[in-house]
């Protein structure tokens, strides 16, 4: 399709102006490009507000966490005022913001389409020993009359809190990570129904990894004899009181930890055999669960514990950095919206570290404070844009030049 923003280079000049302080929206463009969002946009059928093209309301939206907005008429005043930004995005008030975001879009469609072009490129799909962590996250809001609000627990809290609980299936492997499906528990579902739809969903994505993992809560048999039904392997950790059938003799969880046993098979009434093993998490000794009796303990105990990569630092990062929780809507379609968009910046994000291995290790706020936020020089260059990056600001160049579109 014909692109709707301008043609961007960059250039390296120790002597740059400073026209924007955010050069490094360069590298975002190019990832977003990368992944023909513009395309997805089209095809999840998402159409433009007040004469502004629905992908260039749609790139500000990602770049507001990068700008650390908060708001959206934060975002779009620091855009206006803004070289660089106000050349990649038509000017448009707050208004348009709003009706683009409580539009009646399919904004589902839009994540499954990001899931799958992800998995059409073989630098970004999921692999078949990569990992899925199934978990959600509470986030917690103070208006009453926002559509769909409730009461959920909050773990950290102890109790229960006025929010949104969001659950996650969330892919890693050694190089990549990126949020994939989700779905709000609201008082009409449950979290195991939500994790069932959702892995149910993930050969339609065309995700071809095979592995689960989730905490306790959600260690329910009607969700692990859908992931069996689905060819999917799945490890957890067990509560205390559950009870397992070990050499004929039925036993509690804590019974088998305090046996001194390291790995053992059992049978879980309801479901058939499994393996089970003892391991020390978080300085407590733990009992961990497996359908897939192939596994060793060494592999079972390093699947459970990556995942805590969904709390940190995917959900911290989504929260603290990615602004997840920074929405001021009462209608629930602006917050689905809203929730696409954030995992979509989130994942352009990712590709930005998957592309510079020096990266991998870098957190979502190194890559806001010290590639986006750079302040540089802006100029017309034939029918595009340069920018003009100046000393210490190699990495942003070579960075725009190294993706392939």
């Amino acid at each position: 399709m014909k692109g709707l923003f301008p043609r961007l280079e960059a250039i390296y000049d120790p002597d740059r102006k400073n026209d924007t302080r955010y050069g490094g929206a360069i590298i975002m463009k190019r990832m977003w490009d990368y992944l023909d969002c513009d395309r997805l946009i089209s095809s999840a059928g998402i159409q433009k507000r007040s004469g502004v093209p629905a992908s260039c309301l749609a790139f500000n939206y990602v770049l507001k966490p990068m700008m650390d907005a908060g708001s959206i008429k934060r975002a779009n005043t620091r855009t206006r005022g803004d070289q660089l930004l106000q050349a990649l995005i038509p000017g448009h008030d707050q208004s348009t913001f709003n009706r683009f975001l409580n539009g009646p879009h399919d904004w589902y469609a839009l994540n499954d389409l990001r899931i799958q072009e992800l998995q059409k490129r073989g630098r970004t799909r999921a692999l078949e020993g990569g990992l899925i962590v199934l978990d959600d996250v509470v986030i917690r809001k103070s208006g009453e009359r926002m559509e769909k609000i409730t009461y959920v627990w909050d773990p950290v809290e102890g109790k229960a809190v006025l929010g949104y609980d969001l659950v996650v299936l969330y892919y890693t492997d050694a190089e990549k990570s990126y949020p994939l499906s989700f779905a709000y528990k609201l008082k009409e579902n449950d979290r195991i129904s939500l994790a069932i739809q959702l892995a149910e969903g993930l050969g339609r994505l065309g995700v071809e990894a095979r592995r689960v993992v989730f905490d306790a809560w959600y260690f329910a048999l009607e969700l692990i004899t859908h992931l069996r039904d689905l060819g999917l392997s799945w490890v957890t950790r067990s509560k205390k009181n559950r009870l397992f059938t070990v050499d004929g003799a039925t036993v509690h969880a804590e019974d088998i930890i305090q046996s001194g046993t390291k790995e053992a098979e059992a049978q879980l009434p309801g479901y058939g055999p499994v393996k089970v093993v003892v391991a020390e998490i978080n300085d407590k000794k733990r009992l961990l669960v497996t359908g897939d009796l192939r596994m060793k303990w060494k592999e079972v105990v390093k699947v459970y514990r990556d995942r805590f990569l969904i709390d940190n630092p995917f959900f911290r990062d989504s929260k603290q950095e990615m602004g997840l929780a920074d929405f001021h809507t009462r209608r629930f379609g602006a917050l689905v919206a809203h929730t696409v968009m954030c995992f979509l910046s989130y994942t352009l994000v990712s590709l930005v570290r998957l592309f510079d291995r020096g990266l991998l290790d870098k957190t979502v706020g190194w890559v806001k404070e010290n590639l986006f936020r750079a302040v540089a020089g802006v100029k017309r260059v034939g029918g595009g844009l340069a920018v003009i990056l100046g000393r210490g600001l190699e990495l942003i160049s070579s960075l725009s030049h190294a993706v392939s579109i």
